[in-house]
């Protein structure tokens, strides 16, 4: 039986707030590192998805994805980005 757009579940903003940033916190990046990885002439957007106003559109989803190599659902699922537990050199540190 196929599923009707009103059994899917939507994209909770503040889970993204919270995947992002925990995301961010892991890698040590600032709001501006992020904006440069990114190639985004400006801040906003980040500033709202942190704040929980906004989502990334998927072509910023598919952006971060590639630029860290994390699956993009992970930035919209409950618990998607764990806190960061290793020696990963972060990306603000290959920036140097």
């Amino acid at each position: 039986m196929k599923k009707s757009a009103n059994d899917c579940q939507e994209i909770d903003t503040e889970t993204v707030k919270e995947n992002i940033r925990q995301f961010m916190k892991n890698e040590a990046l600032t709001v501006a590192d992020l904006k440069e990885l990114l190639g985004f002439d400006s801040t906003q957007a980040i500033y709202k998805w942190r704040s929980g106003r906004g989502i990334p559109s998927i072509d910023s989803l598919f952006k971060m994805s590639s630029v860290f190599d994390i699956p993009m659902e992970d930035f919209i699922k409950k618990d998607g980005i764990k806190p960061k537990q290793g020696e990963k050199q972060s990306q603000k540190e290959e920036l140097r």
